[in-house]
């Protein structure tokens, strides 16, 4: 018998089709949360490698055959009656067609419509964690002017830049922030400003994101992202309610931190990595991704493609 305070580790796969559209099924309604919807999976059994077991649960749920699966996001939720200890993979590769072998409605959502469906409480980070990128920008490039600042932002949402960290107004320029925003607008990208106006800076070291569909920004006050450097700071960050965090220092390699980051659920990219070793290494180690810092790395985001789809992740444990 399992007890209440002994988590269920359950392993569940983001399955993207060619066009990027996810895989989400219904639970049967004499299920525990049923009638929400899911990503598909189900419990890990002893002494499986969490790949077997998501491999094994496709296998029996839906009817597919893993080729390819990324690390994407590992947590620990309290329903009251049970905890779920929850391992989440990206599936990018798989033979055969998805159908519900257990009676349950399966449907191919868009990553931007996720928030419209009901799903356990616990699917709300693996949401955040599916709609975001693996490799975001930081552009705080104070040695350019604006104009090549804009310029040099473009190229990378040129190269396929879907998320940055943006300064408010470099070198005291007015409407950079406003100019920014029809960037992002334009090629659907997301922006997190950073030193905009006092009244907005609710914590030190977190972002403030600006619409980036207003043509001119109006700042929400909700804080949305941090750049941290410490556990403590990683904590506080999760506290009010950051949505992604980048870890900026070398906290990343020690052992509290890693252990921490396993379960927390707030989707954390690691700063200062750009090889393929390093980035393979910071997806297994349970972060969302890296980040590029330069104007000049544009290549980085299809290098990293590369690097992810030729990674080897069968034997985490």
């Amino acid at each position: 018998m399992v007890r209440r305070n002994t988590p269920i580790d359950v392993v569940a796969g983001v399955i993207r089709g060619s066009d990027e559209r996810i895989l989400i099924c219904l639970r049967p309604r004499h299920l525990h949360q049923g009638g929400l919807w899911e990503f598909p999976g189900g419990k890990r059994e002893a002494g499986e490698s969490r790949l077997a077991a998501l491999a094994r649960e496709l296998r029996e749920e839906i009817g597919i055959e893993l080729r390819r699966a990324t690390p994407l996001l590992r947590l620990k939720h309290d329903y009251g009656d049970k905890i779920v200890s929850l391992d989440v993979w990206d599936v990018t590769a798989w033979d055969g067609s998805a159908s519900g072998l257990e009676g349950q409605e399966l449907k191919w959502v868009g990553a931007s419509a996720l928030p419209r469906f009901d799903f356990p409480a616990a699917n709300a980070t693996i949401i955040a964690a599916a709609r975001l990128p693996r490799v975001m920008l930081v552009a705080d490039w104070t040695h350019l002017s604006a104009d090549r600042h804009l310029r040099a932002l473009e190229r990378h949402l040129q190269a396929g830049c879907r998320l940055a960290v943006v300064p408010y107004s470099p070198h005291g320029c007015a409407n950079f922030a406003s100019r920014a925003a029809d960037l992002a607008t334009r090629y659907a990208a997301e922006f997190h400003f950073f030193g905009a106006p006092a009244e907005t800076q609710w914590y030190p070291g977190l972002h403030v994101r600006l619409p980036g569909s207003q043509s001119t920004p109006i700042l929400s006050g909700r804080v949305l992202s941090a750049t941290v450097g410490t556990l403590e700071d990683f904590r506080l960050a999760e506290s009010a309610g950051a949505e992604w965090i980048v870890l900026a220092s070398a906290a990343a390699s020690g052992q509290e931190f890693r252990a921490h980051l396993t379960m927390s659920g707030t989707p954390a990219y690691r700063a200062g990595v750009l090889s393929e070793s390093g980035y393979v290494n910071a997806i297994g180690e349970g972060y969302q991704g890296i980040v590029v810092c330069e104007p000049g790395q544009t290549e980085a985001y299809a290098r990293c493609e590369r690097w992810i789809d030729d990674a080897d992740f069968s034997g985490l444990s």
